[in-house]
């Protein structure tokens, strides 16, 4: 099998490379004159290809298709250095994923790789090139940079020696027998060094039930215990027991000292509970059960909703950790009910000031974090690429700046998402029906080591066979696919349930559902791979952000695997759900995990905690300059003082940001972030039209949001009341009726 190097040259503006070369000069004090960008595939084929390369790679109107017979024209000028870009092996490759379908299409079954070429003009060294590459075109993380001379770069060759980035890992299907007869400290590290974030009372709990059991756990047992016990999965401190106390002195309003069962049963689910018997509500259909709330404002049509954060992954690696946070909230729609079309998305971004740090405050920001204006160029540009090629509108949303945020940002995402009120066959879309008997199947991308809780990261040197396992990058244009995929098959009424395989993966999607029938039994060694070699436990719980999991009755299983390979869609069957209370995992003919549902789901114990609140404070001291605003502007006049204070990130106008994400999909939203007679006035909410997702022609739904952050110094009590005023009154003066109206209180 031989492979070839393609180079496309584009000629058009790129605004984008002419922001970079300001960002040069002003944040990095190099003075580059002009920055030009070649896109790069690496084809790996036993077929020939030579005379589809142009009609596949190339738009002849715009592009150039550069070989090793063609050279570079620069003009008068030449490059100082030329840099490459490419994808660590195992990350998700979407440009190469795009040109195999691409070449499938005209018949060539071929690999791909893609990567990015750099040309750098200026008099400028290769260590301050070196470093602009690495904090502005690239993520050390997920992408390999190679700097090259302009001579070097001629002198490769690149179009000879063509290579594509493989993972190579020992294909062995090992199972470790984890023992838990050891010391508190022991244990303590297992669950460090194997990052299963367990406390040391719940570690004791596991070895109790396996000492009851007569045997040691597997490693794929011990993961599975792990991520189903998580915070993210089980939001062990909204679920405590707190002892909570209060220090207050004089006429402040205080909630009184008390003995919490539970913030989230009590505060939350109970609070809406009761506002629901209170008011005789029949709007809300599903609530605290599924992957998203469900509530019904129009009698042929149901609406799901869903909020969540994706906080430290987009500070690791702000594109790749925002877009899996929006395609993971995407997914839980895609998984409430029998699955429901996302029709709108949101966001809210907090970070810090992005012309952090000032001159001299470099030692206080925090360490082995990027800059916050990486962090929100990234973020941004990963929210934009979910939804756009996804092909979901962007409505609603709103970016926050203070200097607090340096540490971590707060990326908030969410979708609605609407499914018709009952099916053609008369069943609720709301309802889930697994049964014993029906099939597993799993549908989307295959399984790598990437979305791995980081384990494999932390044991392995990263080098060109390495697998990234730290950050994911999704993959948007295959979750479309099964979007539209699911979305048919669920009129056709060819599967019972589905979920999403949310942060554990299969264990998280499998695991759920199989409390519905109250046993399930599968065979990891049939799952869907990116590359041989993966362990069991990382088959189990590595996430995707666009694999699903659905249970089929056995006499449609044929229907959907072949209405699946007429969408393009990957569907494996992997097994079958059952009576018998256990999770029962195979890997061919070995056991490699069986446990009882009733302790993984129902015995975790409750954290206790204490809490204390002793009435506001000061704001903490960040640095020698306590705000960055604060420092920009000394003793000036009054205009000085309006102008800059116009300038300043939260005043300043965010159209530019806003524009780039796509209002137009699907054609139904029917307020725009922009309005008024010019289209240039901000929007207090998004309005989706719903007669063209299957609602009445008069019917819409208003989509607002609310945030106070600043508030919390004060008092967090406020700070929630004010953020839920906010985004009433958004919804309200948008023309929303405040009686229908349901908040997602993340």
């Amino acid at each position: 099998m031989s492979a070839i190097r393609l180079e496309v040259e584009t000629h058009i503006t790129n605004h984008k490379l002419d922001n970079l070369v300001h960002e040069a000069n002003t944040d990095f004090n190099l003075p580059l004159t002009a920055i030009k960008e070649i896109l790069v595939y690496k084809v790996e084929t036993k077929d020939s290809v030579e005379n589809v390369l142009s009609e596949v790679f190339v738009d002849p109107i715009i592009q150039t298709l550069h070989d090793e017979n063609s050279t570079y024209n620069f003009g008068d000028a030449q490059p100082s250095f030329v840099i490459e870009v490419s994808y660590r092996a195992g990350v998700t490759d979407n440009p190469a994923f795009s040109a195999k379908d691409a070449l499938n299409i005209v018949g060539i079954n071929a690999n791909v790789a893609s990567s990015r070429l750099y040309f750098i003009f200026g008099d400028i060294k290769k260590d301050g090139v070196t470093n602009f590459a690495k904090e502005a075109l690239a993520n050390n993380l997920i992408q390999k940079i190679d700097v090259y001379s302009y001579l070097e770069f001629q002198a490769e060759r690149r179009f000879q020696n063509v290579t594509l980035p493989t993972v190579e890992l020992e294909d062995v299907a090992e199972i470790e027998e984890i023992s838990l007869n050891i010391s508190d400290d022991e244990m303590l590290k297992i669950s460090h060094d194997r990052c299963l974030a367990l406390t040391l009372t719940e570690m004791h709990h596991m070895k109790s039930h396996f000492d009851e059991k007569g045997r040691q756990p597997t490693d794929v047992e011990v993961e599975v215990i792990a991520q189903t016990w998580s915070e993210h999965c089980k939001h062990k401190i909204f679920n405590a027991k707190i002892n909570y106390q209060e220090n207050i002195v004089g006429d402040e309003k205080t909630l009184g000292s008390q003995n919490i069962d539970s913030l989230y049963k009590t505060f939350v689910k109970g609070a809406t509970s009761k506002i629901e018997k209170d008011r005789k509500l029949d709007w809300l259909i599903s609530v605290f059960t599924d992957n998203a709330g469900i509530v019904r404002f129009d009698p042929n049509l149901d609406l799901c909703i869903k909020a969540e954060t994706h906080n430290s992954p987009s500070a690791l690696d702000p594109y790749g950790g925002a877009l899996t946070g929006i395609l993971g909230v995407n997914r839980d729609i895609l998984g409430c009910g029998l699955g429901a079309k996302p029709i709108a998305n949101t966001d809210v971004f907090c970070f810090a000031d992005p012309e952090m740090p000032l001159k001299g405050e470099e030692q206080f920001m925090p360490t082995s974090l990027k800059a916050p204006k990486r962090i929100f160029d990234g973020v941004h540009l990963g929210v934009e690429d979910g939804g756009n090629k996804s092909g979901i509108p962007t409505v609603n949303g709103a970016i926050f700046f203070d200097q607090d945020y340096a540490g971590k940002p707060l990326v908030f995402v969410g979708t609605v998402g609407a499914m018709p009120a009952k099916l053609s066959n008369g069943r609720n879309s709301s309802d889930k029906n697994t049964k014993a008997g029906d099939r597993v199947v799993v549908v989307g991308g295959a399984i790598g080591a990437d979305g791995i809780h980081g384990a494999t990261f932390s044991s392995m040197e990263l080098n060109e066979h390495s697998p990234a396992t730290a950050v994911q990058i999704g993959d948007p244009l295959t979750q479309k696919r099964v979007l539209d995929f699911l979305i048919e098959a669920r009129d056709l009424g060819l599967y019972s349930g589905i979920t999403d395989n949310g942060a554990g993966g299969i264990s998280s999607s499998v695991g759920e559902m199989a409390t519905l029938t109250n046993g399930v039994e599968i065979d990891l060694a049939l799952c869907p791979v990116k590359y041989p070699g993966l362990k069991p436990y990382e088959l189990m719980i590595s996430e995707s952000q666009e694999r699903m999991s659905f249970s089929v009755p056995p006499e449609n299983i044929n229907d959907l695997m072949d209405l699946a390979q007429r969408r393009g869609v990957v569907a494996t069957d992997i097994g079958a759900f059952n009576d018998s209370g256990d999770l029962t995992v195979y890997y061919g003919e070995k056991l490699v995990a069986e446990l009882d549902l009733k302790f993984l789901h129902d015995s975790l114990p409750k954290m206790e905690l204490t809490a204390t609140w002793n009435g506001g404070k000061p704001r903490a001291k960040w640095s020698e300059k306590t705000d960055l605003i604060d420092t920009k502007i000394n003793e000036p006049t009054l205009k000085e003082a309006l102008t800059h204070l116009m300038g300043t990130p939260n005043i300043a106008s965010k159209e530019k940001w806003v524009r780039r994400y796509d209002h137009e999909v699907q054609a139904s939203v029917h307020m725009k972030p922009f309005i008024g007679k010019e289209a240039d006035g901000p929007a207090d909410s998004g309005i989706v039209w719903l007669e063209p997702h299957g609602g009445a022609k008069e019917n819409a739904v208003a989509i607002g949001c609310g945030l106070s952050p600043r508030t919390s110094f004060e008092d967090p009590y406020y700070m929630a009341q004010f953020a839920v005023d906010e985004a009433i009154r958004n919804v309200v003066v948008s023309g929303g009726d405040i009686d229908r109206c349901c908040l997602l209180d993340n």
